[in-house]
């Protein structure tokens, strides 16, 4: 939408990018953000779900996949570089010598949880790896 308002030569003209993350991570920390964030909007439909519902809940309902947000339609990637917040630090630092600003980046938003892996099952992980399979492709992310 931002490229289509401002027209391709303007959006040529400047430096692009976008972060994504590994599907089976992003879905332990959505999952926990959800449960302890008060104002989030899917907090009373998920407070009760176990971690196994809830995937089951968000591949039939609600998939959102990254590749939507970095490609077109057509399949033209719309930015100039996607970052990986698993290399969040050094990504960060290759935007911000791009664009010339000098920054740090703090950490918002943490949650506390293990390790995502540990709360997969076989049949989970399976439902993941499924329903997100174009980004998993697409950035080169696997559950190993």
């Amino acid at each position: 939408q931002i490229r289509d308002y401002l027209g391709q030569p303007k959006w040529d003209s400047m430096f692009s990018f976008s972060f994504v993350r590994n599907p089976w991570d992003w879905q332990v920390s959505l999952y926990h953000f959800i449960q302890t964030n008060k104002f989030n909007f899917q907090r009373r439909m998920i407070s009760e779900m176990s971690f196994d519902e809830y995937i089951r809940w968000r591949v039939d309902e609600d998939v959102h996949l990254q590749r939507d947000f970095v490609f077109d339609r057509h399949g033209t990637q719309l930015v100039d570089f996607v970052g990986k917040l698993e290399n969040l630090a050094t990504d960060f630092k290759i935007v911000c010598d791009r664009i010339g600003v000098p920054a740090q980046l703090g950490h918002e938003n943490a949650s506390a949880h293990d390790a995502w892996r540990k709360y997969y099952t076989d049949t989970t992980a399976a439902l993941i790896e499924e329903a997100y399979r174009p980004d998993i492709e697409t950035f080169g992310y696997s559950f190993e």
